[in-house]
């Protein structure tokens, strides 16, 4: 039963991936879109209005600040300090067994919205007001019109639609490790024909920092070295 991170000293998978993808079918920058992560509209503020939006069945206000995490995930995966999709050292130090693991499972969109809250705070902005302010709207329109079970029913949805809940299995390929020498895992059954998640990769923890911070980098993969890599296993045991 794994207990602890795994550590690896490779480069991270994705950005060495790109660059020979790239390389080799450069046609492929055409797919990108006007910006590989906010490929609705054109316009910045846009997609920040349509993720607002979408947000609204989900009962808590997170787009915006998810938004912000997520693009340093992307941009530094499995850097210590930045990456904040990965468990902390606190939590691998609790969840050690089976039953631990499970509760983990279950309420692990606590844990993904809490952590950076704690690990890497940033000062909210009026993106963030604007993201609460309509929120809050909606779910107390939702208590005054239909009472406090519907307002229910949107926050428990989205806590089992991301804990023990078979669609929810990407959280698992996408974040944990099972065997150190397997970096990636894709699913190619019949799920696929409900959830656009055809292909879940694996999110890495390092041990290591980059020279550059997530306020002052270039964004330059070519100045990206390769971190210690640690991922830990929250559901080995859970079975």
């Amino acid at each position: 039963m794994a207990t602890d991170f795994f550590w690896s000293y490779t480069d991270e998978p994705h950005a060495s991936r790109r660059r020979e993808i790239l390389a080799k079918y450069p046609q492929i920058k055409e797919l990108f879109g006007p910006d590989p992560h906010n490929l609705a509209f054109t316009t910045p503020s846009l997609n920040r209005w349509l993720g607002i939006f979408a947000n609204l069945p989900i009962g808590v206000p997170m787009s915006i600040t998810f938004q912000k995490y997520h693009l340093e995930h992307h941009r530094f995966q499995g850097v210590d300090g930045i990456d904040m999709d990965i468990p902390s050292q606190a939590e691998a130090h609790v969840v050690k067994n089976t039953l631990s693991k499970c509760v983990w499972v279950m309420l692990q969109l606590f844990f993904y919205a809490l952590r950076p809250l704690f690990l890497k705070p940033k000062p909210p902005g009026l993106w963030e007001f604007t993201n609460l302010s309509i929120q809050v709207a909606l779910d107390a329109g939702l208590v005054y019109f239909y009472g406090w079970k519907s307002l229910g029913y949107l926050i428990l949805s989205t806590f089992v639609g991301g804990g023990m809940h078979p669609m929810a299995d990407h959280f698992i390929s996408e974040h944990y490790v099972f065997s150190p020498e397997q970096e990636t895992y894709s699913y190619y059954g019949p799920l696929n024909l409900m959830t656009s998640r055809g292909a879940s990769s694996l999110r890495t923890r390092s041990r290591a920092r980059d020279s550059s911070s997530s306020d002052g980098s270039d964004g330059n993969d070519n100045d990206y070295e390769a971190p210690d890599v640690v991922v830990y296993d929250p559901l080995a045991d859970c079975n």
